[in-house]
């Protein structure tokens, strides 16, 4: 079945005569009415999807200073991880590790004996 040339033209026609048709019956404000509004919409997330985000942070982070270490630059991979490791007792153990190697690298270890003081 061969189409006519002006199908295009055609289906073009119909398909703005339909957006218009849809256009004008969602005009009317009977229609409006019906949807939920922004403020009637709730989350339903009981964790605050940002609090993650340090997480991911601090992951790369590491990720990235594990590389810097592998590649024997332990400074750059110090500099990476100095900031999740402030407070040595609240960073996870697998990063004060990580950040203990790399101050060992550059011969920080003043930051080493914070770093595992108290951990086994």
């Amino acid at each position: 079945m061969k189409l006519s040339p002006r199908a295009p033209a055609y289906a073009g026609l119909l398909g703005l005569a339909t957006g218009l048709a849809i256009g004008t019956a969602w005009s009317s404000p009977g229609a409006r009415l019906g949807l939920p509004t922004v403020e009637e919409l709730r989350p339903s997330l009981a964790v605050d999807p940002l609090e993650r985000l340090g997480r991911a942070e601090m992951a790369l982070a590491a990720e990235r200073a594990r590389a810097s270490l592998e590649a024997g630059r332990p400074w750059a991979a110090w500099g990476l991880l100095r900031g999740f490791v402030d407070e040595a007792d609240e960073a996870p153990a697998a990063v004060a590790l990580l950040a203990a190697r790399a101050a060992a690298g550059w011969g920080g270890w003043s930051q080493v004996d914070r770093l595992l003081a108290g951990r086994p």
